[in-house]
């Protein structure tokens, strides 16, 4: 796996995410959350009910690799990426949809 140098390739989007203090792989920003997922696997993000985008990316290109909408009614939200290897899920509100990762 080939690791990004954010000191050399900052990503707008993480330049202000915040990490979760009890889990690491998760960050927040004022307008979405990103999951970095080292191998493929199911995880888990509570969510409120709404709209909302979400985007995979690679995080050794910086690609994104897919993107879909979601209606939720609220709770707990399972997803798997579908690719092998490491990738960042990052999700947004559609509120704040215009905020987000360019």
């Amino acid at each position: 796996m080939t690791a990004v140098d954010l000191d050399e390739t900052p990503a707008p989007i993480l330049s202000t995410l915040r990490v979760h203090a009890d889990n690491p792989r998760y960050f927040t920003d004022d307008s979405g959350t990103a999951v970095y997922q080292p191998d493929p696997g199911p995880f888990s993000i509570q969510l409120e009910a709404g709209q909302y985008r979400y985007e995979w990316f690679d995080p050794a290109t910086g690609q994104v690799t897919g993107s879909e909408k979601l209606d939720w009614s609220g709770g707990l939200r399972e997803f798997t990426s579908d690719r092998d290897g490491a990738m960042v899920f990052y999700v947004v509100s559609d509120e704040n949809s215009n905020n987000s990762r360019p």
